[in-house]
């Protein structure tokens, strides 16, 4: 099963962010957005500047309804890098949601 085979891969190399964001990438893809949006937050606590990472737990917001957290993900990407490539799907697909309406699927044109 993916997910045993990156859970081994991340507890032998938890310095590796590369991994890790494959591994909440592939919970995302498979309807755990809370496992994902743990793994994505974990990558974040070692590196505050991974904006695939915020761009990817800002789907996970928006797909739990969380709307307001999705729009700070968003910011935090502003504020690294307001030229981030996925930067402007994210905030078109955020905009299309009424509040409160968790309507986005696990991989929309922004998520990685």
């Amino acid at each position: 099963e993916a997910d045993a085979a990156y859970r081994r891969l991340t507890a032998a190399h938890p310095e590796n962010t590369t991994y890790v964001f494959n591994h909440a990438a592939m919970k995302a893809r498979s309807g755990d957005d809370a496992g994902a949006g743990a793994l994505y937050r974990q990558i974040l606590q070692k590196d505050p500047t991974y904006c695939k990472a915020w761009n990817n737990l800002a789907y996970v917001h928006m797909r739990s309804g969380r709307l307001d957290e999705a729009q700070t993900c968003i910011d935090r990407i502003r504020s690294i890098d307001s030229h981030y490539p996925n930067l402007s799907s994210t905030v078109r697909d955020l905009a299309k949601l009424p509040h409160g309406t968790p309507d986005t699927p696990a991989t929309e044109g922004g998520e990685q």
